[in-house]
């Protein structure tokens, strides 16, 4: 993992996440699009909240997971697989393969 650049930043905040994020740890390779594929957070590390463009007192709640998606191109191939019936498929494989 490689701390990330601002154009990296730029990419997860508005391509990726649609927000601003602070507790980026790293980002890791990257695709033929010259994008970062993913990136690593830290899920306690939590950036204030913003609604509506104002910033809250409150902080953001704590993300799930460690790793995220951040190649605008992948992001989109992954959300068509899935839309194709990809994680039912799998969901079914893995419960046959407990039975």
């Amino acid at each position: 993992l490689k701390p990330p650049s601002e154009e990296d930043l730029k990419v997860i905040e508005n391509r990726q996440i649609g927000h601003k994020v602070s507790s980026i740890v790293g980002c890791g390779a990257r695709c033929k699009h010259g994008f970062p594929q993913a990136f690593a957070f830290d899920p306690i590390e939590r950036a204030p909240l913003i609604l509506n463009g104002a910033v809250s007192g409150r902080k953001s709640r704590i993300e799930s997971g460690l790793f995220r998606l951040s190649c605008p191109l992948l992001v989109k191939a992954v959300d068509e697989w899935e839309r194709e019936g990809a994680v039912v498929a799998i969901n079914g494989e893995v419960r046959a393969s407990a039975a």
